[in-house]
C-alpha cells in the first residue's frame, strides 16, 4: 500500500508564473480535452485567481490537484496570491508534493529566482529537496541537439538557483532536483480520437511514480504551520 496520506490519497501543489501553462498541465494529468476542469489562458493573464483543488485517479494513484494564481497576475498582486494559497493549503493539514512549472521556451532570469524565492519563503529547504520537481512546458516536439543541450543547461541552472536560494553550497548530500519536459500538446488530426502528446503522458507517469516513491520515503509537508 503506497498511500501515507491520512485521506488515502497524494495531495500536489501547482506553482508558476503566469502563462506558463499550470491549468493546461492540470488539464492533461486529468486527461480533460476540452479544458473543461480547469480554464486554459491563452494571454499573460491568469485564469486562475483562487486556487483550485481537482481529486482524480491516474495510473492506479489517487490524487488532488492543486492549481494555484501564477506571479505577475493582472488581477492580483504576488503577496496576496501567496497568501490566498497559504490561506488555502493550512486547513488541508498535509501535502505529498511541489510541482513549479516554467515555460521551456522562456529564459532562466531574475523573475525565475524570484518566484523561486516566493517558494523559498513557503517552504524549508528540507522540503523542497524532498517534496520539490521542475517541469518545463512548451518543449518542442522534436528534439535536436541544440534542444539537448539546451535541456542540460536548464538541469544544472535550476540547481544553481535553488542552492544559491537557499545559501547551500556544498552539494555533496544534497538530493538531486528533479527536472521533468513536457510537450502537453493535444493531438487533433482525428478530433474524435484527439488524444495528447503520448510522450507527454508518459512523462507524466514517470512523475507520478517519482512522487509516490517520495511519498514513502519522506513525510508529508504539515500545512497548518506554513508561513
Amino acid at each position: 500500500m503506497f498511500f501515507k496520506n491520512y485521506n488515502d490519497y497524494y495531495r500536489i501543489v501547482a506553482f508558476g508564473p503566469t502563462g506558463v501553462g499550470k491549468s493546461q498541465f492540470c488539464n492533461f494529468c486529468q486527461n480533460d480535452l476540452d479544458n473543461s476542469i480547469n480554464e486554459v489562458s491563452d494571454s499573460l493573464s491568469s485564469c486562475t485567481i483562487q486556487p483550485q483543488s481537482n481529486i482524480f485517479k491516474r495510473s492506479g494513484i489517487n490524487i488532488e490537484l492543486i492549481d494555484t494564481a501564477g506571479n505577475n497576475d493582472t488581477n492580483s498582486k504576488d503577496y496576496e496570491n501567496l497568501q490566498k494559497v497559504c490561506d488555502f493549503l493550512r486547513p488541508k493539514q498535509q501535502i505529498d508534493y511541489i510541482i513549479l512549472l516554467l515555460n521551456f521556451q522562456t529564459r532562466l532570469d531574475d523573475n525565475t529566482r524570484d518566484y523561486i524565492k516566493i517558494l523559498g519563503n513557503i517552504f524549508t529547504p528540507q522540503e523542497f529537496y524532498t517534496h520539490f520537481c521542475v517541469v518545463f512546458t512548451h518543449l518542442p516536439e522534436k528534439e535536436n541537439k541544440k534542444i539537448k543541450e539546451k535541456k542540460t543547461k536548464y538541469i544544472e541552472e535550476i540547481s544553481k538557483i535553488i542552492n544559491e536560494i537557499f545559501c547551500l553550497k556544498d552539494t555533496t548530500y544534497l538530493p538531486e532536483v528533479k527536472v521533468y519536459f513536457l510537450n502537453a500538446e493535444i493531438n487533433e488530426d482525428d478530433y474524435e480520437n484527439k488524444s495528447f502528446d503520448y510522450k507527454s503522458q508518459k512523462t507524466v507517469d514517470v512523475i507520478l511514480e517519482n512522487i509516490k516513491i517520495n511519498v514513502n520515503k519522506f513525510p508529508p509537508i504539515d500545512t497548518k504551520i506554513l508561513k
